[in-house]
């Protein structure tokens, strides 16, 4: 669900927010895929999201711990 100006989405939306929670699951599937792949076992690191890099509001943020905690319970090394 986006803004009515389309230029950002409604982070109160509760459907954005279980897109969230979707996006944080599929990422941590995929890294585990990327681990199943030989060529690719190495390279899931640099799709991770870097903190610093942005000034995220409360949604983004929270993605952002989101995956981190999916990262963490996920064998990926």
């Amino acid at each position: 669900m986006t803004q009515a100006n389309r230029q950002d989405i409604v982070t109160s939306s509760s459907r954005n927010q279980a897109l969230r929670d979707g996006i944080a699951d599929t990422f941590a599937k995929a890294m585990t895929q990327l681990c199943a792949d030989d060529l690719l076992r190495y390279t899931w690191i640099r799709y991770l999201p870097v903190k610093s890099d942005y000034p995220w509001d409360e949604y983004w943020t929270g993605l952002y711990e989101r995956i981190k905690s999916k990262v963490i319970e996920t064998p990926l090394m």
